[in-house]
């Protein structure tokens, strides 16, 4: 009786694995040139998303490199990857994906969509070594609510991501004042401050 119990409760664990196996999301690489398409599924949740990509020539691996790096190329890869496009679909619906989300991504390696309860995050990783760099971006079924980068040495240290405007500074002085943080928090898409219970506050922009 006992060995029929012992058998059985290895059944279940062994199902159990193999069913989260299942359901695990595989990371899936970005073609340097073309289309990339990424989707996952939930019991209420059909996400589709499709990276655009072009090479952009930028000389040759044996050549020096630049002093100063005019362009969003991180020269861990010739010819260079420079994102088009991000087009996020969901439930059929697109939502709209702000320019400044990828205007400054390049050389893309991997991209991975998970889906949660009340948002969902594609995440990039791009770059090769000291260049490498994470990018995620939150949104929901109506829209992008934040984009969060991470240098891909540092992943536990956001930084400013994608940033094309001035940070409120209002808000940067009411955090200071509130939270006696030296780090201010803001809104990406509202340029809000939001009030974080954590050792300091975050600067995240689109």
């Amino acid at each position: 009786m006992r060995q029929l119990l012992t058998i059985f409760m290895c059944s279940c664990i062994l199902w159990a694995c193999t069913s989260s196996a299942g359901t695990a999301q595989q990371r899936t690489s970005v073609a340097s040139k073309g289309e990339t398409v990424i989707v996952d599924k939930s019991e209420k949740l059909n996400v589709r998303v499709t990276i655009k990509t072009h090479d952009a020539q930028i000389g040759k691996p044996s050549d020096k490199r630049p002093d100063v790096i005019r362009s969003s190329c991180t020269y861990s890869r010739y010819p260079c990857s420079i994102v088009d496009y991000i087009d996020i679909v969901v439930n059929g619906k697109p939502i709209i994906v702000p320019r400044s989300v990828f205007s400054d991504l390049a050389d893309l390696n991997t991209a991975e969509v998970r889906i949660g309860q009340n948002e969902s995050i594609l995440t990039l990783i791009g770059g090769d070594a000291s260049e490498s760099y994470i990018v995620k971006i939150e949104f929901d079924t109506e829209r992008v609510k934040r984009r969060v980068t991470a240098s891909g040495m540092l992943p536990d240290e956001p930084s400013v991501g994608g940033a094309r405007k001035e940070p409120n500074m209002a808000a940067v002085a009411r955090c200071r004042h509130r939270s006696g943080r030296e780090k201010p928090s803001i809104n990406s898409a509202e340029d809000e401050l939001i009030h974080r219970s954590k050792p300091v506050c975050k600067l995240i922009l689109i």
